[in-house]
C-alpha cells in the first residue's frame, strides 16, 4: 500500500496569500511525486497534451458552429421564404445556448464525471448537426443549430477544470492559453472556413453542417480513446493497482463521485483569485458573456436597418471604453477587494468540482 499524503499535497488548494507572495514554495508543492498511478498529475506529458489537444478541437468546433454560416445570413432566409431580419435567429440562438448550457453541464459533469459529459455531447452536436444539413424549414434549422450549440458547450465551462485535474500548477496558464487560443480561432476563423465552402456551387451552406458533423463524429471518437476521466480524489485508504489500459476507458471519476476536490484551477485572473469556487465563476463568466453576445447578434440587423452603421459603431465603442475603464478599479483596487472577498467568502477549505452546483 502507498500512502496519498504526497498525492492529497499535490491537490492542495491556495489561499491568496500563497497565491501573491509564495508561488516559488507553492510551484515546489505541486510538483511533489505521487505513487498512485491512477492520479492525473502523474501522467506523461504526452499523455496530457494529447488530452489538451483534443479537448481544444472540440472547443474551437463549437466556437466555429456558432458563427460558420455567418457569410449565409442573406441567402438561407431567401432560400426558406424568410425575412432578412430573422437571419439573426441562426447565430444568436446558438450563442444563447452555448451560454446557459453551462448551467446544466456544471453540475452533471462534477457528479458523473466529465468524460461521459464529453462523449454523449459530441455524439449529440454531431447528430444535430445531420438535421441541420437536412432542414427543410428556417424553423428546423435554427432549432437544429441551436441544439448542436448547447452540445458543443460542455468543455466552453468543463475544460478549465480538466486542465487543473491534469496539469500542476506551474504549467496550468500554458494549458489555458492553447485553449483560449483556438475559442478565439472558433469565433474568428469559423465564417472565414465557412465562407469558402458556402460559395463553393457543388457544396453550399448544407455542407457547412455536414463538414462539422463528420469532424464532431471524429471528435467523439477521439475523446473514448483518448480522453479518460480525470476526476480524482486522493484516498489515504485505498490500495493503489497499477493502471490499465482499461482504466482509461471508464466513464466515472476515480474518486468514486462525490468526494471533495483538493487542487487549485487557474484560469485567467478571476480564478487565479477565487479558485475554490471556479466552477461557479466559470458559470456565471461565460453566461454573462454569451448572453451579451446573444443580445448583440439579435438586435444588430434591425437596428443597422433602421440607423445605419455609425450610430452602433458609436454605441460599441462606448460600451467597450467603459468596461476597459472599469479595469483600473482592478488594478488600483484589486488587492483590497481580493482581501475582502477572502474574508467575505470563506471557501479555503476542501471543496468538490461542485461545491456551488
Amino acid at each position: 500500500m502507498y500512502s496519498a499524503e504526497k498525492s492529497e499535497k499535490m491537490h492542495a488548494e491556495n489561499d491568496i496569500s500563497e497565491v501573491e507572495h509564495k508561488g516559488q514554495e507553492l510551484d515546489q508543492d505541486t510538483t511533489s511525486d505521487s505513487q498512485d498511478p491512477h492520479d492525473p498529475l502523474t501522467w506523461s506529458i504526452f499523455r496530457k497534451l494529447t488530452i489538451l489537444l483534443v479537448v481544444g478541437l472540440w472547443i474551437l468546433l463549437g466556437t466555429s458552429n456558432i458563427i460558420i454560416v455567418a457569410p449565409a445570413l442573406q441567402t438561407i432566409p431567401l432560400e426558406f421564404n424568410s425575412s432578412f431580419d430573422t437571419s439573426t435567429y441562426l447565430v444568436g440562438g446558438p450563442l444563447l445556448a452555448y451560454g446557459i448550457s453551462s448551467f446544466l453541464w456544471v453540475p452533471v459533469g462534477n457528479r458523473y464525471g466529465v468524460r461521459l459529459v464529453f462523449v454523449v455531447a459530441a455524439v449529440a452536436a454531431a447528430c444535430m448537426d445531420c438535421w441541420a444539413a437536412k432542414a427543410t424549414s428556417f424553423g428546423s434549422l435554427v432549432a437544429a443549430r441551436t441544439l448542436a450549440s448547447f452540445f458543443y458547450a460542455p468543455p466552453e465551462t468543463l475544460a478549465p477544470q480538466l486542465v487543473g485535474d491534469v496539469f500542476h500548477l506551474k504549467d496550468r496558464a500554458k494549458a489555458m492559453t492553447w485553449i483560449g487560443i483556438l475559442q478565439a480561432s472558433g469565433f474568428s476563423g469559423g465564417p472565414l472556413v465557412g465562407g469558402f465552402i458556402i460559395q463553393d456551387p457543388s457544396l453550399g451552406w448544407r455542407w457547412v453542417e455536414w463538414i462539422l458533423a463528420i469532424i464532431t463524429f471524429g471528435i467523439a471518437i477521439a475523446i473514448i480513446f483518448l480522453v479518460p476521466e480525470t476526476q480524482y480524489t486522493a484516498d489515504a485508504s485505498r490500495t493503489y493497482s497499477i493502471r490499465s489500459w482499461k482504466d482509461g476507458l471508464r466513464f466515472w471519476p476515480v474518486s468514486g463521485g462525490g468526494k471533495p476536490k483538493d487542487h487549485s484551477i487557474s484560469f485567467a485572473y478571476l480564478l487565479d483569485v477565487y479558485e475554490a469556487k471556479m466552477d461557479t465563476v466559470m458559470v456565471i463568466d461565460n453566461g454573462m458573456k454569451n448572453l451579451a453576445a446573444f443580445g448583440i447578434s439579435y438586435a444588430i440587423v434591425p437596428w443597422n436597418t433602421s440607423a445605419g452603421y455609425t450610430v452602433p459603431f458609436v454605441v460599441m465603442a462606448v460600451i467597450l471604453l467603459v468596461a476597459h475603464l472599469l479595469m483600473a478599479v482592478v488594478y488600483f483596487k484589486g488587492e483590497a477587494m481580493r482581501e475582502w472577498t477572502a474574508r467575505r467568502f470563506v471557501s479555503a477549505g476542501a471543496t468538490h468540482h461542485g461545491d456551488a452546483f
